[in-house]
């Protein structure tokens, strides 16, 4: 269409809306009836973030942001309503307060005023955009520079003094005013190019504003051919909508548009909808097998994990206290990470605050889905009508590998007798034509050599024990009334940082000028769980046993080198848990170490955490989708990895053996234990176990052996279950 027909077009449609008019114009200030408010309506004021596109992330990213998110949910109405009271006396008085909010459930999250950001309080994540929602587009809150122009308009033009008379009078006048774009507000108030690519029409064009009523106006761009032509000839009967290429924008909140939003005051449609409805997920934030999937194949979907991190985990219950980030709390699990966390940057399937996000997810979703099984253990006293959706546990990541300098390029500071470095970098040494396979491999192997280096392993206790010291500190901060009890969670090479942080424990915590920061920690440690650990070959390679510590003390007077070479080792912790698949190449036993008798008694077998004796990767496995089952490559590799390749009747088969393996057999209940491997036993844990292995047969489909049964524990509802009721068990 060019412009000459395009110019007919336009006079066509608007002559059949409008018919023109010389009469002169007259304005909304006179005639008005005495019961015309004199007053503006009230702005509903909602605050939102967003959840798809990053303004940071964490510096081992090395991100700039190049696109603007589109994706806004709005906080909580608890949420909302503190941030717009710190927002008005933070506006009023910047130097007097701080602008930095907690949010979201259980407060994980912090909202920066003055950047207007949400980022995790207590792990280094990505942060998002945050904007107060006065006028809206589509929906999305506009950002503040351009709704505090509008809104200084509506101010200034007063269309809320409108009549019905009036908004059919032809002789007066449309009420109307220019408005910068975003651009250029943004490039006025920073002094800096706007920082996106390709901006759209309606980012970098100048705007004209008709304010057809008390709540919408239409966005016209200024320079657009018959813009201003339209609005000194249109009425004010005229629809906003109708004119082409303008904007429709909506001044303060209704919560009945966003329905369709996860807003958390009670609006929600799905607040009753069960995890188990999104197959093939337990739980819609967790991994799944074709997570697994995407992250073998090098997907990157980093953004999408955030994602699930920032939108919360708000209680399914709009009136309980979870949602004002209250929720009691008797247990704090935090939880250390072992090998490979430098590839985080690399591979979105690598990060272990996400792995702890969904362990906290799956274990809410858990509760929920299976008060039977949960609710008695954590609300023994409830009676009818109390809630008792609450699991009252809280799980946080301590990610230590970014703080300890050491990787491929890592100069050692020695010097040689000339004055210059005495070693070369680790890259230096790397043979040439497999590099990028070695740089995977050294993130991963390094971890475990770089622990054994007795300078770096001295670094990294003494790493863990700050982090784990200023995460209790920020929790209490946040969380005064917390009376609960503390337990640490290791992975792989974690468990083993964990169990010689207990080792190196005191009797009692030591106060004042005896406290040492770098080795002591602030809280008495309830539970020990180490997953898919390899402690039962490290301790055996430096031939100690490992035993309880009412029974073996430490002595005051030896050094921390000197405690951790003794022949045994006793951590301070009330019960000690080792867990592992059968098929985990890096875990190992512990019990044999505690007694050389343990050896010939089966570890103990952790139940299955739903109601059909089913495992639940298998269970996952037997939803896949029809289009993946059938997929070609996906076909390929089962039969690669000596799957059968009739897929459904192989899970079939799966799940019908398996359920049978719910119950130990009758030769593992009625093995007896050694009066003194008891005794030592009952030591390490109140439960007389420490060895609990997942049940035989979990990771018999070939495939999920091969993806590597090792990373999984934190994203397995029967591990999450067994956690869960171990905190609550009646010692």
């Amino acid at each position: 269409m060019n412009h000459i027909t395009r110019t007919r077009f336009f006079y066509r449609r608007l002559s059949q809306i409008v018919s023109f008019s010389r009469r002169p114009y007259s304005t909304p200030s006179t005639g008005l009836p005495a019961t015309t408010p004199v007053t503006s309506p009230a702005l509903k004021i909602k605050w939102f973030y967003s959840t798809d596109i990053p303004v940071t992330k964490p510096k081992e990213f090395n991100y700039k942001q190049v696109q603007r998110p589109e994706r806004f949910i709005p906080f909580s109405r608890f949420d909302s309503d503190r941030i717009e009271r710190v927002y008005q006396k933070w506006k009023n008085d910047q130097d007097g307060i701080k602008p930095v909010i907690p949010v979201n459930e259980d407060q994980l999250f912090d909202c920066d005023l003055s950047t207007m950001t949400i980022k995790p309080a207590y792990w280094n994540g990505p942060g998002y955009e945050v904007r107060r929602g006065t006028w809206f587009l589509d929906k999305v809150p506009l950002t503040m520079g351009i709704a505090d122009e509008l809104e200084s308009a509506y101010q200034e033009l007063k269309p809320y003094l409108l009549t019905k008379k009036m908004k059919t009078d032809e002789s007066v006048k449309p009420l109307m005013k220019s408005i910068k774009s975003e651009l250029n507000i943004y490039e006025r108030k920073f002094q800096k190019p706007w920082p996106f690519p390709n901006p759209s029409d309606f980012e970098k064009k100048d705007k004209v504003a008709l304010f057809k009523d008390v709540q919408r106006a239409l966005l016209v761009d200024e320079d657009y051919s018959f813009g201003r032509l339209v609005f000194d000839k249109i009425s004010h009967k005229l629809a906003t909508d109708t004119i082409f290429g303008g904007y429709t924008v909506d001044r303060g909140y209704d919560p009945s548009k966003y329905s369709n939003l996860k807003e958390m005051d009670g609006h929600n449609k799905d607040d009753t909808k069960k995890p188990s409805d999104d197959a093939p997920s337990v739980d819609s934030a967790g991994t799944t097998v074709m997570d697994t999937l995407k992250k073998e194949l090098g997907v990157d979907d980093s953004n999408e994990r955030w994602q699930h991190d920032i939108e919360g985990d708000y209680s399914r219950n709009p009136h309980t206290s979870a949602n004002a980030g209250d929720r009691p709390v008797d247990h704090l699990v935090l939880c250390v990470h072992g090998i490979g966390q430098s590839l985080s940057s690399e591979f979105a399937g690598v990060n272990f605050a996400h792995d702890c996000n969904s362990f906290r997810k799956i274990m809410k979703s858990m509760f929920v889905e299976h008060p039977e099984t949960y609710a008695s253990l954590v609300h023994p006293n409830a009676k009818k009508g109390d809630d008792i959706e609450n699991c009252k546990v809280q799980v946080l990541p301590i990610v230590w590998r970014y703080n300890i300098d050491f990787s491929l390029d890592y100069e050692n500071p020695e010097l040689d007798s000339d004055g210059t470095l005495r070693l070369p970098t680790l890259s230096q040494l790397n043979i040439e034509g497999i590099t990028p396979l070695r740089r995977l491999a050294a993130d991963v192997v390094l971890d475990v050599l770089l622990y054994y280096e007795p300078e770096f392993k001295k670094k990294i206790l003494a790493n863990v024990v700050k982090s784990a010291n200023a995460l209790y500190d920020k929790y209490m901060e946040r969380h005064p009334d917390f009376k609960g009890k503390v337990s640490l969670l290791g992975h792989s090479l974690g468990s083993s940082i964990t169990l010689d942080i207990l080792s190196l424990q005191p009797d009692a915590i030591p106060a004042n000028s005896d406290f040492d920061p770098k080795r002591h920690l602030k809280f008495e440690v309830e539970n020990f769980f180490g997953c898919g650990s390899p402690n039962g070959v490290f301790k055996f390679m430096k031939r100690q046993n490992v035993r309880p510590r009412q029974m073996y003390p430490i002595s005051k007077d030896l050094s921390d080198q000197e405690i951790l070479d003794l022949p045994i080792q006793s951590p301070k912790v009330k019960n000690y848990y080792n867990i592992f698949y059968p098929t985990d190449l890096v875990a190992y036993r512990v019990e044999p170490l505690v007694h050389r008798s343990l050896a010939k008694v089966r570890p103990e077998v952790i139940p299955y955490s739903n109601e059909k004796g089913i495992n639940s990767k298998l269970l996952e496995l037997s939803q896949a989708p029809y289009e993946l089952v059938q997929n070609e490559v996906f076909k390929s590799f089962l039969n690669f990895t000596g799957l059968k390749t009739n897929f459904d009747a192989y899970i079939t088969t799966s799940l019908e053996n398996d359920s049978k393996n719910k119950k130990p057999s009758k030769r593992q209940r009625a093995t007896k234990l050694d009066p003194k491997a008891s005794e030592l036993l009952h030591g390490m844990n109140s439960t007389g176990r420490v060895d609990y292995s997942l049940p035989e047969g979990y990771f018999d489909i070939d495939m999920i052996n091969a993806l590597g049964s090792h990373t999984q524990y934190l994203e397995d509802p029967d591990v999450v279950g067994f956690v869960l009721r171990q905190l609550f068990y009646k010692k």
